[in-house]
């Protein structure tokens, strides 16, 4: 935090995505992504909606 300022900065931001698979008895991870966004279209891609 920038007390002077009254504001706080933005150090790093970072997005997960999670993949599932249904298994009998319920749902498993079956992927997990962790990336720190920096603006490029593969982060953009990974965080945009699912075509359904």
């Amino acid at each position: 935090m920038d007390a002077d300022a009254d504001r706080f900065w933005v150090a790093r931001v970072s997005a997960d995505t999670w993949r599932r698979v249904r298994i009998s008895g319920g749902w498993r991870i079956a992927e997990r992504i962790n990336a720190n966004v920096d603006g490029t279209a593969e982060h953009r891609e990974m965080l945009a909606p699912a075509d359904e």
